[in-house]
């Protein structure tokens, strides 16, 4: 191998590595940019809707509503509806009702 093919070579990957240096940042960018909406995509198709429970939802008041009334969805661990413009986690169930708390984002 001759001295210049090697200087060529060496200049090569020398411009190799910089092109990925420069650019790897700005494709992993783009790249996100464009898996992000295909995995939301995904997560919405595959995920289950929030359970309907069975029962009655009972408020701090006393007052009840019929479960099927409610349009309950999950905020992380909490399961959570909107009822008289104000938002409300249900409790585990307490003899078929379904206590409700006011829901403080955490």
């Amino acid at each position: 191998m001759k001295q210049r093919d090697l200087i060529l070579y060496g200049v090569i990957a020398a411009v190799g590595y910089w092109l990925y240096t420069k650019f790897y940042a700005g494709a992993s960018a783009v790249a996100n940019v464009v898996a992000q909406p295909i995995a939301n995509a995904y997560v919405a198709l595959t995920s289950g809707a929030a359970p309907v429970p069975q029962g009655s939802v009972v408020f701090p008041d006393g007052s009840y509503l019929p479960v099927a009334n409610i349009a309950p969805t999950w905020y992380g661990s909490a399961l959570v509806f909107t009822y008289n413009g104000q938002n409300w986690q249900l409790q585990p169930q307490v003899n078929g009702n379904y206590p409700a708390i006011p829901y403080v984002a955490a």
